[in-house]
């Protein structure tokens, strides 16, 4: 997946960043491509998207399955919890960039 502000690589500040999610009760890892200009609501859509698709194909492989999954019910639960270098980045985060919030390259962000 990529950023949709590609036209901005390479203008001063703007640099690209790799971002691990790994989502709890799940061992499939996925790799984010963005900028360091783009918001934490950028990621948090991402994130979403990812999630949507791999709980439809969980659903999809057991249509007649009785038992939740750890994070089966998580879009009806309320907003995806992103949580990265022991702070959570709430909604409230939304409005920053990446950089700001302080992401480097290849880091780990955990999503309940």
């Amino acid at each position: 997946m990529g950023s949709h502000v590609q036209l901005m690589i390479g203008e001063r500040g703007c640099m690209p960043v790799r971002v691990v999610i790994q989502p709890a009760g799940v061992s499939e890892k996925i790799t984010l491509e963005l900028l360091s200009s783009d918001y934490v609501a950028d990621l948090r859509a991402e994130v979403v998207k990812w999630w949507e698709n791999v709980h439809a194909r969980a659903v999809a492989e057991k249509p007649t399955s009785n038992t939740t999954p750890v994070l089966g019910s998580l879009l009806t639960e309320g907003p995806v919890r992103m949580i990265t270098q022991g702070q959570e980045l709430t909604t409230e985060f939304d409005e920053k960039t990446l950089q700001e919030v302080g992401f480097k390259d290849l880091q780990v962000l955990f999503t309940l």
